[in-house]
């Protein structure tokens, strides 16, 4: 559609629509051209007089000027530098002008080619800064589940989508994709009642064992909690865990909201999740635990750009979003959360 046609479109609104309207391209355009010195202020502010240092923890650190708007520090005992924004998603960031603008498309679920297109930014640098933004975003995750937890798992087919060197001969387009005798993993799915959002945690093998629901879960689950499941034996050692209660339901028989006890909701979030990640064409593996994330933050955030823009500023300030994003560059394993 053409500006003009857009003009058109607005003068034949009533006021209070327009006043509507009005605000809420405010809202998109603080977004978009919001300056890029806001987020470098706010890790200022959160930092300390004297943080310790990075490399040896130690306190004898001393600022040691600005570098492109970005406060450097360095240790005294080690002898090292760094950077006031060591280890977030925006050190040492090239072409931060158009970071604001890469968030804007980023919201709105563009793909990294039309992503790159937009910004002006090359694809591998589309495709560097969407998995900086992901990992940064796993410090919004909760790291304790409280409540009634319904929990389930379901199965994806183990993608080695842009691996090099694969092991085994490349699939053919055409197959049966309910009969292939690919590799699956598991992704793990729990979901707290009466809140937005569902944690999930990729689990590298089609079914999954009772230690390996302990290691994602164990650590999780609230004291004084509720987890639901089904009757899976992965799940009996749920009902070892201290001060959390553990209810089963036979998912052969139809299970209704109004029943206290059932799994309805989880179950709904696995067909979001599979619908959520259907118009990217297959996510690798290795990356599936970032586009979880990315699941549950956009889940959380729906429809409310002033939550959107506060949730950003903190998940940019996240200084193990690096190492959380190499862990995933290096290791070709599964980190289950």
């Amino acid at each position: 559609m053409k500006t003009d046609q857009i003009i058109k479109l607005f003068r034949e609104l009533p006021i209070g629509d327009k006043e509507h309207v009005m605000e809420l391209l405010s809202k998109e355009w603080e977004l978009e051209e919001g300056d890029f010195k806001l987020i470098l202020n706010e890790v200022e502010n959160l930092q300390v007089k004297k943080p310790s240092c990075v490399h040896c923890q130690s306190a004898d650190t001393v600022k040691r000027g600005k570098i492109r708007g970005v406060q450097r520090y360095s240790c005294k005992t080690c002898g090292k530098y760094w950077m006031a924004t060591h280890g977030t998603s925006v050190s040492g960031l090239h072409k931060r002008e158009l970071w604001n603008k890469y968030i804007q498309c980023f919201e709105q679920g563009m793909s990294i080619r039309r992503t790159a297109k937009e910004v002006g930014i090359s694809l591998q640098t589309s495709f560097r800064w969407r998995h900086r933004l992901l990992s940064s975003l796993n410090s919004l995750v909760p790291e304790q589940l409280e409540g009634v937890i319904e929990t389930d798992d379901f199965q994806l087919s183990l993608s080695e989508k842009g691996k090099r060197g694969l092991k085994r001969k490349p699939h053919k387009r055409g197959r049966d994709s309910k009969n292939h005798d690919s590799e699956k993993v598991s992704v793990l799915v729990s979901v707290v009642r009466g809140q937005s959002g569902a944690n999930g945690s990729v689990i590298k093998a089609k079914k999954i064992n009772g230690e390996q629901v302990k290691k994602a879960l164990g650590s999780k689950l609230k004291s004084g909690s509720t987890i639901i499941t089904d009757h899976a034996k992965s799940f009996k050692i749920l009902s070892e865990l201290d001060q959390v209660e553990h209810k089963t339901v036979n998912s052969k028989v139809n299970q209704r909201r109004r029943h206290p006890v059932h799994l309805q909701t989880v179950n709904q979030s696995h067909k979001a999740i599979k619908d959520f990640l259907a118009p990217f064409n297959g996510v690798s593996t290795k990356y599936l635990q970032n586009y979880l994330t990315w699941f549950h933050f956009k889940q959380c955030t729906k429809m409310r750009l002033d939550k959107l823009k506060q949730a950003f500023t903190i998940c940019l300030l996240s200084t193990n979003a690096l190492d959380w994003l190499r862990e995933l560059t290096i290791n070709d394993t599964i980190i289950i959360t």
